[in-house]
């Protein structure tokens, strides 16, 4: 579906890469992510939530070439910047320690424009984009409202 009309519009993709640090081989490969970028805030603005999503240290992976296991950073890049780009703030965490979830209060600050070309492999055309809507869930993990909230010629 990534080529379809919709596809054209919403889908993502980011292209991963890490360094192995023993035998220093260079790992790169195509994640396929979907139709939002899904982001967890920690009481931060919206870039800082960003920057940690495509830079992730301490990511433990076994490199295919030498077949060891330790930990790394692991970089990731848009590939493929979506006309319209959706981003849903995780605000729920999971105890598997007594498998519960818990809805977090962390709040991120939103900026009217957001500029995603130092995140992307090609900037061409540039991944810039308007905050056109926000949807705002209020309640608990077991029930609740959304709200919308939508541009309509700058006014909200």
């Amino acid at each position: 579906m990534p080529y379809s009309e919709f596809g054209r519009l919403f889908y993502v993709q980011h292209q991963v890469t890490w360094t192995c640090s023993k035998c220093k081989e260079q790992h790169r490969h195509i994640e396929r992510l979907g139709y939002a970028l899904t982001l967890t805030p920690k009481g931060q603005a919206l870039l800082p939530c960003i920057t940690a999503y495509h830079r992730e240290t301490g990511v433990e992976i076994r490199c295919s070439n030498c077949r060891s296991n330790t930990r790394r950073t692991r970089v990731k890049a848009l590939t493929r910047a979506p006309e319209a780009l959706f981003i849903q703030l995780a605000r729920f965490n999971f105890d598997a320690s007594i498998a519960s979830s818990t809805k977090t209060r962390h709040v991120a600050a939103v900026p009217d424009s957001l500029n995603m070309s130092r995140w992307c492999v090609d900037t061409k055309p540039p991944a810039r984009y308007v905050l056109q809507a926000v949807i705002v869930y209020s309640g608990t993990l077991k029930s609740g409202h959304y709200k919308a909230f939508v541009q309509n010629d700058g006014r909200v």
